[in-house]
């Protein structure tokens, strides 16, 4: 008795698209590319991807989509041909699974293409092997970190992952919603003030005790960030805490509270630009807190080698009566400084 082969395309239309839809996707690529009938059909499902994570690092590349538990990589020694690739690759994929990239993690090893590299996603992160540390650390410049952030389109957030100094005062980064900075031994207070990030991640800061209290005024005073949510401060030794809340007339909060992170965007957790790689809701245990000019409450807790301030913007803060020289309705006896 002989025997047919059976095609795909000989499926009515309905089980057809059922079928289509419960193949995974690492079975749907290989199939769009045997026929463009296939494409065209699998096309129609709009099946999206979830968003993207392209990962450019010093001699491959990764695409994945999480939400399909979906990767795909090369190899490629040579960075002009590996880009090539990469450029060929990508348009393909979201042409069959649209959907925006969620982060763009590229080597600095890769500087003389950043005027290249023109693109669009949530966050750019920007960081080295540190196998390749030494090798990069005296080639890279601002100049060429600023052509990347030039080229590429990033609409909410940006990293700077070290572990070589990044620096750069592009106008972008002290507007970007989220920013993070590691080895930012550069940034100074008069930088720090002119940033109107709502997340702020500065790691390896130089700043003494005395600068974030002056820091820390302003903010009380109306003249530093107003956009701003979450600040985390890290350094290598341990803050005074007293010197840091000195005269602000500050309260000691023991009790647990829970901050919630206003318009809380998921693209957030691509990189750790809140503390502790934290979600919608941030846990704070004890800190103190004090109130700004405008009525709006601010704590601050510290954890030994780190220290966060968390900007409570909820409507009731703004609206909050207030007595005549005391920011709180509670006991006097619990103001510190």
């Amino acid at each position: 008795m002989s025997s047919t082969p059976f095609s795909l395309m000989e499926l009515p239309l309905l089980p057809l698209s059922i079928l289509l839809k419960l193949m995974p996707v690492d079975s749907l690529i290989p199939l769009s590319e045997t026929n463009q009938r296939f494409k065209q059909f699998i096309q129609l499902l709009h099946i999206k991807s979830g968003g993207y994570h392209v990962d450019i690092d010093e001699h491959r590349f990764e695409i994945s989509m999480l939400k399909h538990n979906f990767r795909c990589s090369f190899q490629e020694e040579n960075k002009y041909f590996l880009l090539q690739n990469l450029s060929e690759t990508l348009p393909k994929l979201r042409d069959l699974f649209p959907g925006p990239i969620d982060q763009l993690s590229i080597s600095p090893s890769f500087s003389n293409y950043f005027y290249d590299i023109n693109m669009e996603c949530t966050v750019l992160s920007v960081g080295l092997d540190p196998h390749f540390m030494i090798e990069y650390r005296n080639k890279f410049t601002e100049e060429y970190l600023n052509a990347l952030l030039n080229s590429v389109n990033f609409k909410k957030g940006l990293s700077l992952r070290g572990p070589i100094l990044l620096r750069t005062e592009h106008e972008k980064i002290f507007d970007i919603d989220w920013l993070k900075i590691k080895c930012s031994q550069w940034i100074t207070t008069a930088v720090l003030q002119k940033m109107k990030n709502k997340v702020l991640f500065l790691a390896d800061v130089s700043f003494s005790d005395k600068e974030i209290n002056e820091f820390l005024h302003d903010l009380k005073n109306g003249n530093g960030n107003n956009q701003l949510q979450v600040l985390t401060l890290e350094k290598e030794g341990r803050f005074n805490e007293m010197e840091i809340i000195r005269g602000l007339n500050a309260v000691e909060m023991k009790e647990e509270r829970v901050y919630k992170i206003s318009e809380f965007d998921p693209s957030i957790q691509n990189d750790r630009f809140l503390p502790f790689n934290s979600g919608e809701e941030i846990s704070i245990f004890n800190s103190f807190d004090f109130i700004r000019r405008d009525g709006i409450r601010c704590t601050i807790e510290f954890d030994y080698e780190v220290i966060q301030l968390f900007v409570w913007n909820q409507e009731e803060n703004k609206n909050k009566k207030r007595t005549r020289n005391d920011d709180f309705s509670i006991p006097p006896a619990r103001r510190i400084l």
